[in-house]
């Protein structure tokens, strides 16, 4: 195992840091019991949700229970942290619409080895986690400004 790699948690505690500075001007919540789940408030009292999925490597670990619930908010948004393991170097910021995430996550599972054995095994899926990559992200990135627009 890597010994430099960040665990878990802390992994999501500065992904949720690095998300809520790209905020400014906003109020940011996360609730105890989803330590992957930012809310932001505005002035006016307008609500967004953006999951945040931060990881140290190649390779986001998107939580699979996620695909067996219906999203409690329309218009959702994803982010996507990578923290860098050298000191001195800014982390990477991705957003997503939430709903377009989840049409990767359910591709990304109905073509992995658990649902075709012949097909090569690129990434693992397991009954925890869906991985994505960057070639998996980047077609449906978004800018900050459509997430903040209007709001």
């Amino acid at each position: 195992m890597d010994t430099e790699r960040q665990a878990p948690a802390d992994l999501a505690l500065r992904g949720r840091e690095v998300v809520a500075s790209y905020l400014p001007g906003v109020d940011v919540a996360w609730a105890d019991d989803d330590e992957d789940l930012v809310e932001i408030l505005n002035v006016a009292g307008r609500h967004r949700r953006i999951r945040v999925s931060a990881t140290d490597g190649d390779t986001w670990l998107l939580p699979r229970a996620e695909l067996d619930e219906e999203p409690e908010v329309d218009d959702g948004w994803w982010s996507f942290v990578r923290i860098p393991r050298a000191a001195g170097r800014e982390p990477e910021v991705y957003l997503a619409r939430e709903n377009e995430v989840r049409a990767l996550m359910l591709d990304v599972v109905a073509h992995s080895a658990a649902a075709d054995p012949t097909r090569p095994v690129h990434v693992e899926v397991t009954d925890e986690a869906v991985p994505v990559r960057d070639r998996d992200v980047m077609p449906l990135l978004r800018s900050w400004h459509e997430l903040t627009k209007g709001f």
